[in-house]
């Protein structure tokens, strides 16, 4: 037995020092790129400054950074460093997109923001909101965030905002990357996501993210797959949505089973969008058939004058100053009522 333990352990030790000598020889030829995501542009600097690769997330703001854009946190989020959860503190997760994020307004005017700071003005309940929005996320890249970050983070309730990216086409993850990579080009969202969360996925991406010998590797083998496939995948990456309806049906669910099974409360704000509403109905009907409390916000806000829209939005998606205020006071009282009834 003695042997044999030696002889493994020999095994082991030749194995390992063979791979770490390809591994340096392998910088004899250059280092190769570092993995990317479709979805964050090499060729735009204002993506690639501030986003970084993530496997399971397809891509994460980077932390502690300061652009013209943006400024991130601890975490790579929007807002203050994120403290420990603290003893009779209400935490909430502010999940979604650009809006969440609160892109091109300051982050004092973000509608998280306004209703942590409002919601303790007519309230006893201590709430910390901590603001998880980024820019192009998904729904499903939102509940990637939840699995495998956010529960970290000790919530006790989540506030769902997503749905303007869920339509994009896939291929307009392409246009923002010219050196796309064709196998992910045509994929929605969740099939991406389920493919990664795949353990020998999960083991191929430590060793892109880690092994330089490998990238090499890999970029001799993708190549010609590379050139064969991407004429093929033209047409049908135009045509194929982001987040299709049965899969947002199908992340929504799994969101409502994580919060269920950790205790979390879930809201669903529907997103309030200048000329978009395409979103809203299955948002709606899957609020009302599993009996989680929805903030309507198109309905809510459809008093709005025309005259007074424009000022409301930055373009036909975000919302300005004066919109995030109108999303923080219309979601305040309700938020209050469900909350306090959680803490």
């Amino acid at each position: 037995m003695r042997r044999q333990i030696l002889k493994l352990t020999f095994g082991l030790a030749i194995t390992a020092f063979v791979l770490l000598a390809v591994e340096i020889a392998s910088y004899g030829f250059g280092t190769a790129p570092g993995p990317c995501d479709p979805l964050i542009s090499q060729s735009a600097r204002g993506w690639s400054e501030s986003r970084a690769y993530d496997p399971l997330l397809f891509w994460r703001l980077k932390p502690r950074i300061t652009t013209s854009r943006m400024t991130t946190n601890n975490l790579g989020l929007r807002g203050p460093d994120v403290p420990d959860a603290k003893k009779g503190e209400f935490r909430v997760l502010s999940l979604g997109e650009s809006t969440t994020f609160g892109a091109n307004v300051a982050y004092t005017d973000c509608y998280s923001y306004l209703i942590e700071r409002d919601i303790g003005r007519i309230s006893d309940t201590n709430v910390r909101i901590i603001n998880c929005g980024v820019p192009g996320y998904s729904i499903v890249q939102g509940y990637a965030f939840l699995k495998h970050l956010g529960l970290s983070m000790n919530p006790d309730a989540i506030l769902l905002y997503f749905g303007f990216n869920d339509f994009l086409p896939t291929g307009h993850r392409a246009r923002r990357d010219a050196a796309d990579t064709a196998t992910n080009e045509s994929r929605p969202d969740l099939e991406i996501l389920t493919s990664r969360e795949h353990p020998f996925e999960r083991m191929r991406s430590w060793l892109r993210e880690h092994s330089n010998a490998y990238r090499h590797l890999s970029s001799l083998s993708s190549t010609k797959e590379l050139n064969e496939t991407t004429t093929e995948l033209e047409s049908d990456r135009r045509a194929s949505q982001r987040v299709p309806e049965a899969h947002r049906i199908e992340i929504l669910k799994r969101i409502l089973g994580i919060c269920r099974d950790n205790s979390i409360h879930l809201t669903i704000a529907i997103p309030w969008y200048k000329s978009f509403r395409d979103h809203a109905p299955v948002l709606r009907d899957f609020a009302r058939e599993h009996r989680v409390p929805v903030i309507d916000l198109p309905n809510l806000l459809e008093h709005i004058p025309t005259s007074m829209i424009d000022d409301c939005f930055l373009d036909e998606v975000h919302p300005s100053a004066l919109g995030h205020s109108l999303i923080a006071s219309t979601a305040l009282p309700r938020l209050r009522t469900e909350w306090s009834t959680q803490h």
